[in-house]
């Protein structure tokens, strides 16, 4: 069954997971650069949320109105992966909502 709320971009998310390798790597100035790119996705309206694990091996950025692309561009520059402190992945993930009829299912 086809689900067009899939192609609708008020209906995706991208998951950024980031697990620290290398955290003797990570400096204050690093945390404020990688602080401050994430406050800025914040002021555009593309972050919809982030934070650290509880155990501290790395953490997670959700970002909204991008394409692949840019979400894939966004975590690859990540300061944290930059210097070979961490590794990220990055996924697709299609919301299932009332506003989607739960991406068509109950339409």
């Amino acid at each position: 069954m086809a689900n067009p709320s899939t192609e609708d971009s008020r209906f995706v998310r991208w998951i950024i997971t980031y697990e620290r390798t290398h955290p003797e790597l990570i400096t204050r100035e690093v945390v404020r650069e990688k602080i401050q790119r994430l406050a800025k996705l914040e002021d555009e309206g593309k972050l919809e949320l982030c934070g650290p694990f509880a155990d501290g091996g790395g953490g997670i950025a959700i970002l909204r109105d991008m394409n692949e692309d840019e979400a894939r561009a966004f975590a690859a520059s990540d300061p944290f992966t930059r210097i070979g402190a961490a590794t990220h992945t990055v996924r697709r993930l299609d919301l299932s909502c009332r506003e989607n009829a739960h991406m068509g299912v109950l339409a």
